[in-house]
């Protein structure tokens, strides 16, 4: 298995679900960097999920590439504890992950964390009942397309 390429694919995919999200409103450069954590977790949950062997090597070349995001887009000034942000988020987006296709989710931590209030510890609920529901589409849509799009990856390396 070419690692270095499935990382690559990997991230790529996480990244171009920024710009989905953008089309819905725009991102503030953090706000860009909480959507490739949200699709970094779902990238790597799913590829952990068909290729749990391969995970490791995988994911230490993902790291990579996300360090040099954060190094390109001057994320690591932003936040004194970078790796304990990311590990927090990690955990954060799981979390909502697994309530995400619920239908009476409501995704209003996840907007604060992308639109109002990105890099804050412990993102509120926005209680903005209406627009939630919209954003919940593009969500839903972008975290489909990040999911199935690994998916294929994972067929195409058996």
């Amino acid at each position: 298995m070419k690692t270095n390429n499935t990382s690559s694919q990997l991230f790529f995919l996480a990244v171009k679900g920024i710009e989905l999200m953008q089309n819905f409103k725009f991102l503030s450069n953090n706000g860009k960097f909480e959507v490739l954590l949200f699709n970094s977790e779902i990238a790597l949950d799913t590829f952990r999920s068909n290729k749990p062997d391969y995970l490791n090597h995988v994911q230490n070349k993902y790291f990579e590439y996300l360090e040099d995001y954060i190094r390109n887009n001057n994320i690591s000034g932003e936040l004194s504890d970078i790796e304990g942000f990311i590990n927090n988020r990690f955990v954060f987006y799981a979390n909502e992950l697994n309530k995400i296709f619920s239908p009476t989710y409501i995704p209003g931590a996840i907007y604060n964390a992308f639109y109002e209030t990105p890099f804050c510890l412990k993102p509120e609920f926005n209680f903005d009942i209406p627009n939630m529901i919209l954003f919940s589409i593009p969500l839903k849509n972008m975290a489909k397309y990040v999911n199935n799009e690994v998916n294929q990856i994972c067929k195409l390396l058996d």
